[in-house]
């Protein structure tokens, strides 16, 4: 690492802002509707009866697992290279944007999906959880640089976690 980039951290974790923590607990609460929301609630029932209801149960099933299992090996072999990356050219924001990004538009996109179209709902399911994936590899790196006390941060972080699903899987019930 560049001797600049090393002070710059050594700087941040030791100097860190309440806005900073502030903007770190935002992204986190954000980020978990997207788990809580998209991945465990909505998209696999939404995925069946809507994008896949000419499939069997069974070939849904198996195709929904076949997206999951390929962007979780993809972000497995891209996290070493990306991590390497975001730390050498001092670019974890900017990496975090870019995924960050990249799930959003890829989560948004599913509305203009067909029914029955459940190969490409499957594409842009998987692409955003490679946003989703990707972002939490550079938000967990800037842990680090947010707090010296990472169990008030991860105190604070769970609670938001949990306001979260709370507030991301009843609002939609109601409607």
């Amino acid at each position: 690492m560049r001797p600049d980039l090393q002070q710059a951290e050594a700087k941040a974790k030791f100097h860190s802002e309440p806005r900073q923590q502030l903007a770190w607990g935002f992204y986190d609460w954000a980020n978990s509707a997207f788990a809580t929301t998209v991945m465990a609630g909505f998209f696999p029932i939404f995925f069946k009866q809507y994008w896949a209801s000419g499939l069997s149960a069974t070939d849904s099933t198996f195709q929904l697992g076949m997206a999951n299992s390929i962007a979780s090996l993809l972000v497995v072999c891209m996290a070493p290279l990306l991590g390497a990356i975001g730390d050498q050219a001092g670019a974890k924001k900017r990496f975090l944007l870019f995924f960050a990004v990249m799930g959003i538009i890829m989560t948004g996109a599913l509305q203009l999906v067909a029914a029955g179209n459940w190969g490409m709902a499957l594409l842009l399911y998987g692409l955003g959880i490679l946003g989703f994936s990707g972002g939490n590899i550079f938000y967990d790196s800037l842990l680090v640089a947010v707090s010296d006390n990472r169990t008030t941060i991860g105190s604070r972080r769970w609670v938001l976690r949990w306001a979260t699903w709370a507030v991301a899987c009843c609002l939609p019930l109601m409607w």
